[in-house]
């Protein structure tokens, strides 16, 4: 339960400064460019688990929680329908 505590928020605190990273670097500014970002949030989110927690299913699915909180799930839908 510890790992938990832990690990979820400082990977979440991670996802979310590569994502910025990645985003400044591509110039992903522009409108086009803001519909990758949450998918660039999910991989980023699920790669960082495993490579933090190792590989197991257990840590995908974290992944996914991870980089979805990562994104902003609200700004992942809004993204998607173009709303």
């Amino acid at each position: 339960m510890m790992e938990l505590a832990i690990d979820i928020p400082f990977l979440i605190a991670l996802t979310i400064g590569l994502t910025e990273i990645i985003k400044r670097l591509a110039g992903l500014k522009e409108e086009f460019g803001k519909r990758f970002i949450p998918a660039i949030a999910l991989l980023s989110g699920v790669a960082l688990t495993l490579l933090w927690l190792g590989q197991s299913n257990e840590s995908i699915l974290k992944g996914i929680f991870i980089g979805l909180s990562g994104s902003g799930l609200w700004s992942q839908i809004k993204t998607i329908k173009g709303n």
